[in-house]
């Protein structure tokens, strides 16, 4: 991994423009329709969800722009959240290029690079990615 020569990173956000992503099972059959290797582990799902939860319980208020009470009941269903309806999951085509992402409900599908090495690497995946679930993808 190089380092990023733009000196910040970039990630992009898949968006459906129909509405709402597929549940967690239908996005799983889906990149599986595309990719040779798709990996789903709700555990790590349920886990991200908690940490993001976490997070908003440390963070300061002010990074919440007036909204700290809004972010502390997100936090709150984000602690209630079941395996059902969350979704971690890894898919490429081989074993060792890989992508990942976790989401649960009210979430976008994001991803984020390294180095703009790194987000050259994924690019064509993550634009596959998105074909596959009708959604464009942006630069966020």
């Amino acid at each position: 991994m190089g380092s990023d020569s733009r000196g910040e990173g970039v990630a992009h956000e898949l968006i459906r423009s129909s509405g709402e992503l597929p549940s967690p099972p239908e996005i799983v059959a889906l990149l599986r329709q595309e990719f040779r290797y798709v990996r789903s582990e709700p555990q790590l799902a349920l886990q991200a969800a908690a940490a993001q939860a976490a997070w908003i319980r440390r963070a300061n208020p002010a990074v919440f722009l007036g909204r700290h009470a809004e972010a502390l009941a997100g936090a709150a269903k984000l602690d209630k959240l079941s395996a059902d309806e969350v979704l971690w999951v890894e898919f490429g085509d081989t074993e060792d290029e890989l992508l990942h992402f976790a989401i649960w409900p009210g979430q976008t599908i994001k991803f984020g690079y390294a180095s703009s090495e790194d987000e050259a690497r994924a690019l064509p995946m993550v634009a596959r990615c998105a074909h596959v679930l009708d959604c464009e993808f942006i630069e966020i």
